[in-house]
This record gives structure tokens, sequence and C-alpha cells, in this order.
């Protein structure tokens, strides 16, 4: 049975890996999966300056444009992959298929299904949760899955160690207490706000596709399995902008142009769409199956404690009603701690 470094998909793979100045796995994981902290920590904040543009783009637009954008660059990138494995002569190697209900089916599709899914369902709720909620404050409250991760991951078998739970739970602390600075710094109406509900609601979900990637991408190329879950959030974000238009919304709009009525003025917006869908995108979704095929869900979750980090300083430089208060710098350098005690 062939592995998923067989797969003619893996090439950009194997060079990425190659590239990096070590032959470690566990590091070459690390390293790969902090590339997507770095990522993930400016989406935060090139969400959350399209949501304060007058007449910009609604979460359910950019959810779909992004969804869509990461489906035709992955999709065109296995693709292209394919055809010229196969120009060169080179055998295809077999699916790697997993028995379910009698049946044997492609483990890649039964991936792009249930890692698909939660990726759509905590993606959009996500964007819904950061249109109503600070940049940095959303940051950090999506460290909640610093907890929710070791949880899951001893359900489905894999149980962390102590120094592990110690650093997950000292990475959640950090983030309550930036999350607590950051009350304290703009006007709040209560908590948990609607915004913030969302966002806890995505921990979760976020949580499960970081447990139950491992067990896939040993099996599959991690680009297949990428465009994979890619697609699912281009379908589940496609039939929620369907439902804009439908009787059932309660306010249904009538014209694409009305989730977007200023989008010939707003030009710079593009870029942030374009950021939030390729590289933020369909780049994560690659090195996170990747880096996550050499890590253990845990480690992976103590690499993304850094995200509210690198989320933090952009949001700091590039919205100007946000800042980096004292408790935020205190919790900050306790995810550095998370990290060493892990």
């Amino acid at each position: 049975m062939p592995s998923s470094s067989s797969s003619p998909s893996s090439s950009l793979a194997a060079a990425a890996a190659d590239a990096l100045p070590t032959s470690s796995p566990w590091l070459q994981g690390n390293l790969l999966l902090l590339g997507v902290a770095v990522l993930w920590g400016s989406y935060t904040p090139v969400l959350k300056i399209l949501f304060n543009l007058p007449q910009g783009p609604t979460p359910e637009l950019v959810a779909w444009i992004r969804g869509v954008l990461q489906l035709v660059i992955l999709g065109t990138v296995v693709l292209v992959s394919q055809r010229v494995a196969k120009a060169s002569g080179k055998e295809t190697p077999k699916r790697h298929r997993t028995e379910v209900f009698g049946r044997q089916v492609p483990t890649v599709a039964l991936g792009a299904l249930e890692i698909g899914f939660y990726n759509s369902c905590a993606t959009l709720l996500q964007t819904e949760g950061i249109a109503t909620s600070g940049a940095i404050r959303a940051s950090f409250l999506i460290q909640a899955t610093a907890l929710w991760t070791p949880l899951l991951s001893t359900l489905f078998g894999d149980r962390p160690n102590n120094w592990q739970w110690a650093g997950s739970i000292l990475a959640l602390c950090s983030a309550c207490i930036v999350t607590l600075d950051q009350q304290q710094s703009v006007e709040i109406t209560g908590f948990p706000e609607t915004g913030d509900m969302f966002i806890l609601a995505a921990t979760v979900v976020y949580s499960m596709a970081t447990v139950r990637i491992p067990s896939y991408a040993k099996n599959v190329a991690p680009l297949e399995l990428a465009a994979g879950k890619s697609s699912a959030l281009a379908v589940v974000a496609s039939m929620l902008l369907l439902f804009e238009f439908s009787p059932l919304d309660p306010e249904p709009v009538e014209h694409l142009v009305d989730l977007w009525p200023a989008y010939q003025e707003q030009v710079s917006a593009w870029g942030g769409l374009l950021w939030a869908g390729v590289f933020c995108g369909a780049l994560t979704a690659f090195l996170h199956v990747k880096g996550q095929s050499m890590v253990t869900a845990t480690e992976a979750q103590l690499v993304f404690s850094t995200v509210p980090l690198w989320s933090a300083v952009i949001a700091a430089a590039t919205l100007p009603d946000e800042h980096l208060g004292p408790l935020t710098c205190v919790g900050a350098l306790l995810m550095v701690v998370a990290g060493f005690v892990s």
C-alpha cells in the first residue's frame, strides 16, 4: 500500500521539506505549522479591515470568495501535478481505501467530507464572530482550542502527557488574560457578546479538525486532502450564500451587489480578499495538513497558540482602534512559556 509521499501531488511537499534546514520530521512539521500560525495571525486583522469598510463585503460573501479561491487554486495544482506525472510515464499509485459499512471507500473522500465539514463550520462561525468583535480580542478568544484539543485527543485515544496538558492550560489562561485586557480597552456591552459566542463555538469545531487530520494525513497526500476540505468549504459557503437570496431568509437580498455595494470603489479590498483566500486559505490548508502528518494534535495546537501574538502585532500596526495593553504583553509572554513547558 503506497504512502502519501508516493503520490504525484506530494512533489510540492517534498520540495518544501527538502528546503527546510533539518532532516527531523518533527521539526519540519513544527516549522510548517509555525508558517500556518503566522498566516492565520494575519487573517483576523485582514477580515476586520474589510468589515470596517463602509458598505463593504458581508461575512457570507467573504467566506464564499475565500472558499472558491481555495478550491480553484488547490484543485488546479492537484490536476496539473497528476497530468505531469502521467505525461512523465510514472505509474499512478493506488489510493488508500477505508472500509465503511462493508464497502471500500477512498480515504481522501472520507477526509474531505469529515475535515471539510469541521473546517467549513468553524470558518463560517469565526467569520461571523470577527464581524462583531475586536480583532485582537477575537484572535485570543480562538485560543480556547488550547483546551479543547487535548480533551478531544483523549477521547480519540491520543492521550497528551502531563507537560502537554500543562502547556495547553497555560496557553488558554494566557488567552483569557489578553481577553481581559481587551475588555478594559474597548467598549463592550457584555460578555459574552454574540460575536464572542460565534468564535467560541468555532474553537470546538477547529479542535475537532486538528484532532482528526492526523488520522487521514498519513494515508492521503496532503495536497489532495487540503483540496478536498477546500471543496467542502466552497460548497457550504455557496449554499449559505444562496440562502441569502431565498424567501426563507428573514431579510433576503435581491442582487449580488447588495452583499457589497461599494465593490467598485474599494479596489484595495480585493487585495485583502486575495490574501485571505490565497495565503490564509489555500496555502495554509496545504501546510496545515502537511505539518500535522509529522506531529501530534496537541503539539500542533501548542504551535497554533502563537497565532494571537502575530495577530495582535499585525492588528496593532494596521487597525488604529486596536492597541496592545499591559495584560496583552503578559499573556503573550505566558504563551511563549507554554510552548517551552510542553
